[in-house]
């Protein structure tokens, strides 16, 4: 075929036989073929325009070996479709149309052909179809949009398949949120510049910066510590905040009972100097870096990146989000998503928060030397603490495992459809997930005060009203200033 075809086109050649020489194949499925081996005579009939050397590469790649002979039509010049490479071998074999069994996925040439000849053929369905079958929430996360994102974001789950773990939690992260992180890192990885130091913001980045350090070894990066609190703790636009004399004077003074009010305006310039020096303490943790692109999730105020802002005041610093939920040109940023509508339900910001946090406990503040304070663990952060290693165990293996089968190469699904495949995990019909989801707590609120399931159940109604109001309150005002 690759004769035929103009000279520009001949160089795919070399890539289709990448590609095809990470071609699979499951353990059950090599064990049957040799046992096959050891007992029968096994002849391979292929309609391939390969080279039948490195179809015997492949085979030997995958294990399959011990079989009599191997037909490659374009080395015979002869097909199953026409009947004549059945004939040929039953010739080469001297056997009889009644001696012989054949198996194939192809109805036609592997199926009806043969039984004409006489010889006994059995049908089985292709491994994707099978699959698909077993699994409809894919099926029609695949017919969908037959792209070849989504062909391969189904392949890949289908291969996995044939291993899976009885670990829910680490199933889940592998199949959903390996491909959201792999994405998102791509994602990160090409919006930064060269001799950019990469910040992870705690404690979102965790995951992130496991995954991006073995994709990436040569390319510094820092996990940094820069939650909203500490913008008020330390931060030079703290006075923005709400009840900031609440948060302040309790977190400074302890021991203090009595109206934060009143005693931060009789005590301001020792409330500066305590600021001050929590500040630096801060900053001297992080050393020195000229250019920064800093890593985060979900943002609407840009608190990590004013907090950094305040550290780094002639640095170049870019943020990357996951998904900007409001736009401030003050702040050069990117997002893989940015936010468009009203959100109806936030199943899927918890979710993609959920898969990449960290199994560490909510930050509190900064002590006197500058390190984290972490708030005393809930049952609720209990719950998910127990279970993230899995979590982090399973997307880092997707990784690797996507890593080895392309050989370094990096995928780009496209946030349409992770949104789409995280839905998958998600559904309704989706039974034993949706059990697990809503039995795991996930904190809604910037204090980490209120939990509510990651997924929505009848019991978090009032939240999933409420928060809707409120969107839908921002999205008209934000329309307003836009026409204004």
């Amino acid at each position: 075929i690759y004769e035929c075809i103009p000279e520009e086109y001949k160089h795919l050649k070399r890539t289709e036989l990448e590609f095809e020489s990470r071609v699979y194949c499951p353990p059950h499925i090599r064990d049957c073929f040799n046992q096959l081996c050891k007992k029968h005579k096994v002849v391979i009939l292929s309609d391939m325009y390969l080279p039948k050397i490195f179809i015997e590469g492949l085979l030997k790649k995958c294990g399959l070996e011990g079989y009599h002979k191997l037909y490659v039509s374009c080395e015979v010049h002869c097909s199953k479709g026409s009947g004549i490479l059945f004939k040929r071998a039953m010739f080469d074999l001297s056997a009889w149309p009644n001696e012989l069994i054949h198996i194939g996925d192809n109805i036609r040439s592997d199926y009806s052909v043969p039984r004409r000849l006489g010889i006994y053929a059995a049908h089985t369905k292709r491994p994707i179809d099978r699959y698909l079958r077993d699994n409809p929430l894919i099926n029609r996360f695949y017919r969908k949009d037959r792209s070849v994102e989504r062909s391969m974001m189904v392949s890949l789950d289908m291969i996995h398949s044939f291993d899976r773990s009885e670990d829910f939690w680490y199933e889940a992260a592998f199949r959903f949120g390996g491909p959201l992180a792999n994405d998102y890192v791509d994602f990160i990885d090409r919006n930064r510049k060269d001799d950019d130091t990469v910040f992870f913001v705690a404690r979102d980045g965790y995951n992130l910066k496991r995954i991006f350090d073995e994709l990436h070894p040569d390319v510094r990066s820092e996990y940094v510590y820069a939650p909203r609190k500490l913008n008020v703790l330390i931060g030079s636009q703290y006075e923005r905040h709400k009840r900031y004399q609440e948060i302040l004077v309790p977190y400074l003074y302890p021991d203090f009972d009595g109206d934060p009010y009143e005693f931060f305006e009789r005590n301001r310039d020792e409330i500066s100097e305590r600021r001050r020096k929590l500040f630096d303490a801060y900053a001297s943790k992080l050393g020195d870096h000229d250019r920064i692109c800093l890593v985060d999730v979900t943002t609407m105020k840009y608190s990590s990146q004013k907090l950094i802002t305040d550290l780094y005041p002639d640095a170049d610093i870019h943020g990357v989000y996951y998904t900007i939920l409001d736009d401030d040109p003050e702040y050069p940023h990117d997002g893989y998503h940015v936010r468009d509508k009203v959100v109806k339900l936030w199943d899927n910001i918890n979710l993609t928060e959920f898969f990449l946090t960290s199994p560490e406990a909510p930050i509190e503040g900064i002590d006197d030397e500058g390190m984290p304070i972490f708030k005393e663990v809930c049952d609720e952060e209990r719950q998910r603490l127990d279970i993230y290693d899995s979590v982090t165990r399973g997307e880092v293996d997707f990784c690797r495992f996507v890593t080895d089968m392309f050989d370094g190469e990096t995928l780009d699904f496209g946030y349409d459809n992770i949104r789409d495949w995280l839905k998958v995990l998600s559904s309704p019909l989706n039974f034993r997930s949706r059990k697990h989801l809503a039995e795991m707590k996930w904190p809604v609120d910037a204090s980490h005060e209120k939990y509510v399931g990651m997924v929505y159940h009848p019991r978090d109604t009032w939240y999933h009203l409420r928060k809707t109001v409120l969107d839908s309150m921002w999205y008209v005002s934000k329309r307003l200033k836009g026409e204004k």
